[in-house]
C-alpha cells in the first residue's frame, strides 16, 4: 500500500554523542594517519562528558585492527585518566573478523545487546572489510554488515577510516577524500573529515 512520507512519523534520533554518533545509524570519521581520528573517538566514548561534544553516558565497544593495536588504546587510555563507558573487544585469532563474516557480526551484535552497549567503534574500517576496497560490491557487502549491526543491535557504528593521499595538505575535506570506496561515504549516516 502506497504511503505519503509527509504524513508518517519519523523516529527522533538517539544521540550517543550530540551531532556525531546515532543509535542506529553509521558515522564516517576520515583523515589523514596521525590526525586524532582515534585519539578523539577514544575521548569521546571513554570520558563520556561533555568536554568536546555533549555525550549521553553508556558504554562503548572499541574494536581495532592492524592501525590502531590494543597496546596504544590502553596506553592513550591511560593518558586520559579516567574511563567512563570503553571497552575493549578481544578478537579471537581463529575467527575472520570481517562486516561480511556472519558469525563473526552476529556474535558481536549479542555481545553489544548483552552488555547494552550504545556505540561500536571499528578502527579502522579497511581491517574489518574483506577484499579490494574500491570494489563497490564488496563495499556494499561489508556496509550491509555495519548497517545490520547498528540497526539490530540499536547501536550508534563509528567507522574510522583515511583519507587520501594529498588531502592532508587542504584546508577542508569533502566525501570524495575518504580514501576508501565511495560507498562508505555515501552510504553512511553522518560523514566527518
Amino acid at each position: 500500500i502506497p504511503s505519503d512520507p509527509f504524513k508518517e512519523s519519523v523516529p527522533e534520533l538517539e544521540f550517543i554523542v550530540n551531532g556525531y554518533a546515532a543509535k542506529g545509524l553509521i558515522t564516517v570519521i576520515g583523515g589523514s594517519a596521525g590526525s586524532g581520528k582515534s585519539l578523539l573517538n577514544q575521548i569521546l566514548f571513554q570520558k563520556r562528558n561533555d568536554e568536546l561534544l555533549p555525550t549521553k553516558q553508556g558504554k562503548a565497544f572499541y574494536l581495532t585492527g592492524a592501525d590502531s593495536s590494543e597496546f596504544e588504546i590502553r596506553r592513550r587510555a591511560k593518558a586520559i585518566k579516567e574511563n567512563n563507558g570503553l571497552k575493549t573487544v578481544t578478537i579471537p585469532e581463529d575467527l575472520y573478523c570481517v562486516a561480511t563474516n556472519e558469525v563473526f557480526m552476529n556474535e558481536l551484535t549479542q555481545q553489544v545487546i548483552k552488555h547494552e552497549a550504545d556505540a561500536v567503534i571499528f578502527d579502522t574500517l579497511a581491517d574489518f572489510h574483506d577484499g579490494n576496497l574500491y570494489e563497490a560490491e564488496l563495499a556494499n557487502r561489508t556496509m550491509k554488515g555495519f548497517t545490520n549491526l547498528a540497526r539490530t543491535a540499536n547501536v550508534a557504528v563509528i567507522l574510522i577510516t583515511h583519507t587520501r593521499k594529498g588531502s592532508k595538505i587542504k584546508s577542508e575535506y569533502n566525501v570524495e577524500d575518504i580514501s576508501d570506496s565511495r560507498v562508505f561515504g555515501t552510504k553512511a549516516d553522518f560523514v566527518f573529515g
